[in-house]
């Protein structure tokens, strides 16, 4: 198997290199280099990944052309840590995996689905949880009424935004003046 996956990764060793590469050209060009520290770059990663996750805010289907660019932006960081590291990416993921492979056997580990039907252990889940809703009193936002029973008791209430909150103060208030 490892000479059937031989040529994959070679040709993704060079295009990795050759990216790392583009990237030293382009930030050098620019000046940018001084600023491109180990620390500087792993910070960036995390903020362009939270950009990303920003996108996925309230929404299952985001625009796919700004969750292409917030993708692009995590790997081009990422391909720039690990180059200002040292460390060759395309050999790390595949030690990555190869560990991961080791930790999660396939017959050991067998993942829960959203679709109950899948298997019967998803099936027992789906009954135990209706047993305990049926036991426990419902908890949740009182403010909306489908949120009733969908949240952990030790679960911290969600945060409305100040916009969100002026509005309700504001519909309170002129309740409360008529």
């Amino acid at each position: 198997m490892d000479e059937e996956l031989s040529e994959p990764n070679e040709q993704l060793d060079r295009y990795l290199s050759a990216l790392s590469l583009a990237l030293r050209v382009f930030s050098g060009e620019r000046g940018w280099d001084q600023y491109h520290t180990s620390r500087n770059l792993a910070i960036a990663v995390f903020s362009e990944a939270g950009e990303l996750a920003h996108e996925f805010r309230w929404t299952e289907t985001p625009p796919r052309d700004r969750v292409a660019d917030e993708l692009a932006d995590v790997f081009i960081f990422t391909c720039m840590l690990a180059d200002r590291m040292g460390i060759n990416l395309a050999q790390s993921t595949r030690d990555k995996i190869a560990r991961n492979a080791e930790k999660y056997p396939i017959p050991a580990f067998v993942p829960v689905t959203n679709n109950r039907r899948d298997s019967d252990a998803n099936q027992q889940l789906s009954k135990r949880d209706a047993q305990l809703s049926a036991e426990e009193p419902t908890t949740g936002s009182s403010r909306n009424p489908a949120r009733l029973g969908s949240t952990p008791k030790n679960a911290a209430p969600r945060r409305r935004g100040a916009a969100v909150d002026r509005v309700a103060r504001h519909k309170e208030l002129t309740r409360k003046k008529k």
